[in-house]
């Protein structure tokens, strides 16, 4: 029966295995607990520019004559100089800053429990809360953020109740949004 061999790590080779292990737990505990500091930022806005086609205006092309011929020669007539076309500038829209997106929101008192850059995130967010048979909506706020709300209800004191039992549920940290009809 041959005898087999067992390896055994050397010290150092222990101690760069634990430090990678380390670091590891360590992203994924900040990557849960602090998600924003792992998103890429957004790129701002571009403008968008229009470009006006280019109109083609024929030239009359050259005439070559491969033999003369007398013509009666007639005063020269006058024209006025052509007058240059303007250059066309492209037109240059820009985006246009919108107000808070509530439509289809009804007014009440809402518990929001995130707020997200983009808009699939926050979706994601609101099909699990309503996989666990919540009512939630979508707002867009004007900083360019995509809300996450629970609700509505009528009084603030039943959106703390609600609060409440999202913050045992989902171990989740929220606040009370008050959303006025209109």
């Amino acid at each position: 029966m041959p005898e087999t061999e067992q390896w055994q790590a050397s010290l150092l080779e222990q101690r760069i295995a634990w430090g990678v292990a380390a670091c590891c737990i360590i992203l994924v505990f900040l990557a849960s607990t602090r998600p924003e500091w792992f998103e890429l930022p957004t790129p701002a806005p571009q403008p968008i520019v229009k470009k006006e086609p280019i109109r083609n205006t024929p030239r009359p092309s050259p005439v070559i004559h491969h033999h003369q011929v007398e013509t009666p020669v007639e005063a020269p007539v006058k024209t006025q100089p052509a007058q240059p076309e303007p250059k066309k500038r492209p037109v240059v829209t820009t985006p246009k800053t919108k107000a808070p997106d509530t439509g289809g929101i009804a007014s009440g008192f809402y518990v929001q429990i995130g707020a997200f850059h983009e808009r699939p995130r926050a979706q994601g967010l609101a099909d699990q809360l309503k996989r666990n048979g919540w009512k939630a909506v979508i707002s867009t706020r004007k900083n360019s953020l995509y809300a996450v709300w629970i609700g509505p209800k009528q009084t603030r004191a039943s959106a703390k109740k609600l609060l409440v039992t999202i913050q045992h549920k989902l171990k989740r940290k929220g606040f009370i949004v008050h959303q006025k009809s209109g």
